[in-house]
Parts: structure tokens; sequence; C-alpha cells
């Protein structure tokens, strides 16, 4: 500018103007106090506080913002972010199964599914499926059991169950539930084990036997299975006409039953057993002995028929005990059929011991005497319920303490071995 006002000012002009403009820089500096400028001495120079030195100059830049202190105008608020949207309500499916772990061979098996929706939609079309494998069968319905249920509401739950009969061995029953748009959901495997117990009874006794004769028989049971048989109880009914007599341990009579509890019988064990009974007087009696466990049940029939047989007895007794030596004793010897038919060609004896003679011999028909012998007189027949006895009278000739035995024995035609009877006698004080 200084440039272009000397080409069109004076010269002296353009001078007094810069002098104007440097002066005015000089107030600038003294505290915008514009005085002509004076000569200082050199106390008053010393006196005069120092200027600052301004800082030397530099590349930066110091910007100093101060706040605007008009009013900011109104601001709109700002708008809230929106939802995003909830997801629709699903169903959600858990199954539990639970059955039958193991089992005994002709018992049923039995399972329990119970499906849950955990969700918080309802599961509509719900089939559950249920297979057996190839071993159980289920009871009453033919097939792999399969259950429909309309819908289950969120929260709730729905039971099933299934029963059938398994077969021996291992079996694994699995489940499966499915719904409208729900994945299908697995249930936890189960395992059932199926065992057999194999029991056997054997009954034995006569096949014949006499009229209001005491019959004994015998029962043998054993467990021929591949497990333990527990539970074990064995019964024998009594008919009408019989009278129980006894019974082995563990048994005892129940009304008209004979029972044995057991208890458990190891795989391969076995126990026999007794009892006796009064045949009475019925012609053909039927004995069912029946055996039962936890999953088994067997019977054996003993059949046996009674008849009407004689059956010999033969006593012999002493009236005088103790005899003063060589003093006289009366033996009375009896021969008796204690059967229910009549015996035939009946036969007695009676037999006295060395040092012993017979005095006398009182009874019916003759009597022969062989030595120490005494044969009374054979009988042709003896009907059931008859009795004949006979009177000996004998003495020992010694006269010092003894003891003697007298034994009478009898035979007939239907008795397969002779029956015989003792009787001891004390002689001496």
């Amino acid at each position: 500018m200084i440039e272009r006002l000397r080409g069109a000012w004076p010269r002296w002009l353009c001078s007094l103007l810069l002098a104007i403009v440097l002066v005015g820089c000089r107030s600038d500096r003294d505290d915008d106090v514009w005085a002509p400028r004076t000569r200082l001495t050199t106390a008053e120079r010393a006196a005069r506080p120092a200027k600052p030195v301004p800082p030397a100059p530099s590349d930066t830049v110091t910007i100093v913002l101060r706040p605007d202190p008009r009013p900011e105008p109104a601001s709109e608020p700002a708008s809230a972010p929106e939802p995003e949207p909830a997801p629709p309500p699903r169903p959600r499916l858990a199954i539990v199964a639970s059955g039958t772990g193991e089992a005994i061979a002709s018992e049923p098996v039995d399972y329990t599914f119970t499906v849950r929706n955990l969700g918080d939609g309802a599961a509509r079309d719900v089939v559950l499926r249920v297979d057996l494998g190839d071993g159980i069968e289920t009871l009453g319905d033919a097939g792999e059991p399969t259950f429909v249920a309309d819908a289950i509401a969120p929260g709730s739950w729905r039971t099933f169950r299934v029963r059938g009969m398994a077969s021996v061995g291992r079996h694994t029953v699995t489940a499966s539930v499915s719904a409208s748009d729900v994945e299908p959901v697995l249930a936890e495997p189960i395992v059932t084990v199926v065992t057999r117990v194999a029991l056997e009874l054997v009954h034995d006794g006569p096949d014949s036997v006499a009229f209001e004769a005491d019959v004994a028989s015998s029962i043998e049971v054993r467990n021929d299975g591949s497990h333990a048989a527990h539970g074990v109880e064995v019964a024998v009914a009594l008919p009408v006409g019989l009278d129980w007599r006894d019974a082995s341990a563990p048994g005892v009579i129940e009304g008209r039953t004979i029972v044995w509890p057991l208890g458990a019988l190891a795989a391969g064990e076995r126990r026999r057993l007794h009892y006796r009974v009064g045949a009475g007087r019925v012609p053909q009696v039927t004995l069912v002995a029946t055996a039962t466990a936890r999953g088994a049940r067997v019977t054996a029939p003993l059949t046996w028929r009674a008849r009407a047989v004689p059956r010999l007895a033969v006593d012999v007794v002493d009236l005088e005990d103790p005899v003063a030596p060589a003093g006289a004793v009366t033996y009375v010897v009896t021969v008796s059929n204690r059967g229910t038919a009549p015996d035939r060609d009946v036969s007695v004896s009676c037999g006295l011991p060395v040092g012993m003679r017979v005095v006398s011999v009182r009874g019916p028909g003759p009597v022969a005497r062989e030595g120490r012998a005494i044969r009374f007189a054979p009988l042709a027949t003896l009907a059931p319920g008859a009795r004949i006895s006979w009177a000996i009278v004998a003495r020992v000739d010694a006269t010092r303490s003894t003891d003697v035995t007298v034994t009478a024995r009898g035979t007939s035609a239907t008795s397969a071995k002779a029956v015989a009877a003792s009787e001891s006698t004390r002689f001496g004080p």
C-alpha cells in the first residue's frame, strides 16, 4: 500500500504518514498511553520495571474457544429405538420313561411315559411311539403301542402306560414323542431283565392203603431255574374224610391244609418234606401238592386207593410183676384183627425162657406144648375188630432174683411177616 501511496502523493506526505503509523504502534506497546518520547536518566531506567520478554515465535497456534452467551435453541427430543418383535410362542417337549427293571417269566412288565410341555406354546398333534422290541408283547393289543394327544398346554403333561408279557432274556424299551413344528424327542432307554424260575415238584406215597390206616407221604420241591426263587411255599389240602397226623418242619396245619413256608430256594436247591394223614374209610383219595413262588406255580397229585384189609396184632402182658422167687405168674396172650377185612388162617404161639415151666393154659381150642413152646389152635378166620385171648400160668424154678421175658408171635394168610410182642417179668424182691 505504501508503494502505491508513493506514486500518488508527494514524498513528504508519505513520510509523515509513515511516522504517524510508527508512533501508533509504539503507543500500543506502552499500555495504550501515548506521550512524546523523552530521554530517561540512568537512574530512571534502572528503577523502571523490566518489560516482559515476549515469547519466541513458534509454529504452534493456540485457539481459545469461549462459550456463546446466547441461549441455545431448543432441540427436539431424540426418538426411542423401536423394540424388536417378540418371538412367537413355541412348545418344547420332554419325555420321562420308567418301567420294570427285573421280572420273573410269566409276570407282567409295566412301563410309564410322561410327556411334558416345557415351552410357552401349546403342543399340538402329539404322538408317542413306544418300541418294545421283539421279546415283549402288549396285553390285549397287537403291535407296538402308539398314543395320540390333540394338544398339551404349556406347563402341562400327559402320562401313558404300557403293560406286557416278556420272554426270558434282556430287553430294551425305547420311546419317542413328536408334535407339529416340534422335532422328535427320544426317551432314555429302559432295560428289563427277565429270568426264569423253574420249580419242579415230586409227590410220593403208596398206591393202596388200608382203611383207617396212617399213610406217610413225601414231597420234593426243587428249583431247576437259573435264578433263585423267592417266596416259595408248598401246601397240601386234605380232602374230607382224612385226618392230619403230623408234618416235617416247618409244616403247620391251617384249617385243612398243610403249609410249608420255605422262603427262598436257590438255583439248583431242593427240599424234601414229609407228612402223615389218617386214611379213614374213603375208598379213593387224591392229594394235590402245590408249590408256589414269585412267578411260578406247579402242582403234583398223589392218588391212592383205600381198601378193607386185615391187620393182625399180638399182645402179651403179665398180671403180676414183680413175683416172689419160685412163685407163679400169669401171662395173657391176645391176638386181634385191627384191620377192616377178615383175616384167615391165624396161628399164635408163645415161647418161655430157660428156667421157666408151664403150670397151666386156659383158652379156646386145644393147646399143643413142645418143650417151652406153646402152640394155640389155629383160627380159620378172624373178623375185623375180633380179639381172642389165652392165659398161661408159669413158674420159675430158681430161688434167686432174676428177670425173664416171654414172647408171643402170630401169623396169618394175609400177613407178609409174623407179628410179635414181648413182656418182661421180675422175679425177686
